[in-house]
């Protein structure tokens, strides 16, 4: 596998917010969005470090914290190497997350929770949302399914999504504004932006989300509380 990094941080997103995690985030992705706040992981050219899946597990079992989120990159592009390295952590006790962008199924993962993020119009992929493959994986696993919305055509974007698999049971939808920002200013205008179309005011998007499930809007926790900075 080839691996970013491997860092003790807290879950920053999603239905885990605050939770302290040891993070393992793998080389590679299958997509290129307008604004991956992460693309050290995705550049082929970077020094990533190579490592079968039991170093990696030993690596992330010298932390003594019960939560582990798998991220990228994208980590499906592993398969049978991501399979592994859940069944190592899965029998060490340890609860697993995995973060996709929902356009890849891996069979036989023992994850505890496979967080879909897809991809909408903002992010410049074309055809990024595969709704049949979506909906494999809200069948076969306990999931969230967690939005980056940049305006009202991701909005739109998001109902069509959520209303294609609203038979499917599932955490969210959490949804939360970009994160790639200059400052912690343009974030918070972001974020209150969104707040604004989804909770405050009286449009077709609030109407949808507040009769929603468990919809959150949220932000992204080390953006706030570090800004764009690597390892946390």
């Amino acid at each position: 596998m080839k691996i970013s990094e491997i860092f003790l941080s807290f879950q920053g997103e999603g239905v885990y917010s605050g939770i302290t995690a040891v993070f393992v985030r793998v080389g590679g992705c299958n997509l290129s969005c307008k604004w991956c706040d992460t693309e050290y992981a995705i550049d082929p050219s970077a020094d990533y470090s190579r490592m079968t899946p039991e170093e990696v597990a030993r690596e992330v079992l010298k932390f003594d914290t019960k939560h582990v989120v798998i991220t990228g990159g994208e980590p499906m592009l592993y398969r049978r190497k991501l399979v592994r390295l859940t069944d190592i952590l899965k029998k060490e006790g340890r609860y697993v997350t995995i973060e996709t962008n929902g356009t890849i199924f891996t069979c036989g993962l023992r994850a505890d929770l496979i967080s879909i993020s897809p991809k909408l119009p903002s992010a410049g992929q074309k055809n990024a949302i595969n709704h049949k493959l979506i909906k494999k994986l809200l069948k076969n696993h306990h999931c969230q399914i967690k939005l980056v919305i940049d305006s009202d055509r991701d909005l739109k974007a998001a109902v069509g999504l959520l209303n294609q698999i609203s038979y499917y049971t599932f955490e969210g939808p959490v949804l939360q504004p970009n994160g790639l920002v200059k400052n912690l200013a343009e974030y918070r205008s972001r974020l209150k932006r969104l707040y604004q179309r989804v909770i405050i005011d009286d449009n077709q998007y609030s109407k949808f989300f507040r009769g929603y499930k468990n919809t959150r809007v949220m932000p992204q926790l080390q953006v706030v509380a570090f800004g764009k900075k690597r390892g946390i």
